[in-house]
């Protein structure tokens, strides 16, 4: 840039003088041109009148100053260089005595062949009052002018040179300043890169370079900022993320690590520096693998439980998009270590089936010693508490059975799948229930239709469980809709009763084992608790979303939907 700067300037100065020594020089010639013009005319008046006077020619015209008379002819009558003038030749072709004859007379520079050198030549017309005329034409030497213009040419390239040198000198030392400020800004920018400060000094005399380097220096001091604050905060993140206890793994759109913790690398063995690298290089679970591909290309994975080793692990998938570009993203896969909850789940649940199992046979027992005794009874007393025990059994057994179903679906992972018309199911568990329905004299409107493949005794139980709920909880007199819907790649089934509603708090547990709303009503309608529970492990089952839309007093909509 320096050479540069100097370069040009220099050519800059250098180009202006020239210009200006040029113009000086021409102006100066002009001026000389125009006086030496001006003596020949005045002299050549004088020379006229005189001639006219006298009849002959003046000795006191300086001697630079060649006169002669010439004739309208042409002819040559008197010259003072020559006292013998009839050998020379016709000067009626002459260019200032055709001018002269046209009354426009003009200075001319011409060579002259007698003199052998170059001379001003100026004529004019002298009219006389016969009417006769004769033409007086003046010329100097012309040498003097010449080596004029070339002094002045001279003069001007020295001083051309001169200037020059002091220019390039000058311009030299300018741009070096100017440049050491640029440097100076220069180097100052990549201490910031390399996440230093140092200040740039403000000593130019040029108030915008002094402008620029304070611009730079604010904005420094502002990234500088930015960068420690930035800095901070990822320092912050680091801990954060390296004193967790869940996985955590960040990939860009290429499936190259950009950070994985320390849980996350233990969870997979992995001990070495895994940024920059694929993920397939650090997971060895395959199904894993296949979800973050799957994500990569933009499909939607819900949280699951994935098996590693002897762990289970919560695996959630997650993409970030850019606001820049679409092809700019970031995928998050989060390991949260389940076992324990797994495993005392899978107590719980092994506790459920047995106790179900212990108890089904002792219940059995007692409802038939019951059913003995209300046939064999002649005790008008006993009655009563023969009814009772005939309905707390039948509850129980209920219950035994709901929960011998829930933990049944908990363990279960294959199953027969056939297709099945959901509206057919709907129609039968209506008219099971058609007793209920007409006590509380319910109006029961089903519509739509649709065929979906799964396990028979699943949407059996899943929609016996919320027509059940919605005949069981609805007001006398009510209604209950039932809507199958076919959606092309999705299949709908959805309740809407008019029954007693169900409080906003409440409903984010209704779908918890033994939850109830009342649980006074509830025993009284001979729920067990689990209905609910039952309806959401089958939606886990077939990966379906459920959802509740209740009002207190107005009614309740469950929707269910299932992708096929």
């Amino acid at each position: 840039m320096k050479k540069k700067l100097s370069l040009w300037f220099s050519i800059l100065v250098v180009l202006s003088n020239f210009i200006m020594f040029l113009a000086a020089v021409l102006i100066a010639g002009n001026s000389v041109y125009e006086s030496e013009c001006n003596n020949l005319i005045q002299t050549t008046k004088v020379v006229a009148n005189i001639y006219k006077i006298n009849g002959a020619l003046t000795k006191d015209v300086d001697s630079q100053y060649r006169i002669s008379i010439i004739s309208k002819d042409g002819n040559v009558i008197a010259d003072s260089y020559l006292d013998e003038v009839s050998s020379l030749p016709n000067h009626l072709n002459r260019p200032e005595i055709i001018k002269a004859n046209e009354d426009e007379p003009l200075v001319f520079i011409r060579h002259s062949d007698s003199l052998d050198c170059d001379m001003f030549f100026y004529a004019e017309k002298i009219n006389l009052s016969d009417g006769d005329y004769f033409f007086v034409r003046i010329s100097s030497p012309a040498s003097n002018f010449i080596s004029y213009l070339k002094k002045s040419m001279v003069i001007a390239i020295l001083i051309l040179i001169i200037s020059s040198i002091i220019a390039i000198y000058l311009s030299s030392k300018v741009s070096k300043k100017v440049t050491q400020q640029f440097s100076n800004i220069k180097e100052s920018i990549k201490c910031v890169n390399d996440e230093k400060f140092s200040k740039i000094k403000l000593d130019n005399d040029y108030p915008e370079i002094r402008s620029i380097v304070q611009e730079i220096n604010d904005l420094e001091n502002k990234i500088l900022k930015q960068i420690n604050d930035a800095k901070f905060e990822q320092n912050k993140l680091s801990s954060i993320i390296a004193n967790i206890n869940e996985g955590i793994l960040v990939l860009n759109g290429n499936g190259i690590i950009e950070l994985a913790n320390y849980e996350f690398l233990d969870i997979f063995n992995y001990k070495k520096d895994c940024v920059g690298k694929n993920y397939l290089n650090i997971i060895s679970s395959l199904k894993l693998c296949e979800d973050i591909n799957e994500v990569i290309n933009n499909k939607k994975i819900e949280r699951y439980t994935l098996r590693i080793d002897n762990n289970f692990y919560l695996t959630t998938l997650k993409r970030i998009e850019s606001e820049i570009s679409l092809t700019n993203f970031l995928v998050i896969v989060i390991l949260t270590d389940i076992t324990n909850s797994v495993e005392n789940a899978n107590m719980r649940s092994e506790f459920f089936a047995n106790a179900s199992h212990e108890l089904k046979t002792p219940l059995t027992v007692i409802r038939g010693f019951n059913d003995i005794m209300a046939m064999q009874n002649t005790n008008e007393n006993l009655v009563k508490p023969i009814l009772q025990i005939d309905k707390e059994t039948k509850r129980m057994q209920n219950l035994v059975n709901d929960m011998l179903k829930l933990s049944t679906l908990e363990n279960e992972t294959n199953f027969e799948r056939i297709e099945i018309d959901l509206n057919k199911i709907a129609f039968e568990i209506v008219d099971s229930l058609k007793n209920e329905i007409s006590k509380k004299g319910i109006e029961v409107i089903i519509e739509g239709k649709a065929i979906y493949s799964a396990n028979y005794n699943h949407m059996f139980e899943l929609e016996k469980n919320l027509i059940e709920n919605a005949v069981r909880y609805n007001c006398d007199n009510g209604k209950i809709n039932i809507d199958i819907k076919d959606q092309g790649q999705k299949v709908v089934f959805e309740v809407r009763d008019t029954g007693i509603g169900i409080a906003k708090e409440d409903q984010k547990r209704i779908f918890e084992r033994f939850y109830r709303v009342e649980k006074s009503r509830s025993r009284q309608t001979g729920g067990t608790g689990l209905g609910l529970a039952i309806v959401k492990h089958i939606c886990i089952l077939y990966g379906a979303d459920i959802k509740i839309d209740s009002s207190l007093g107005k009614g309740t909509i469950i929707t269910v939907i299932f992708e096929k």
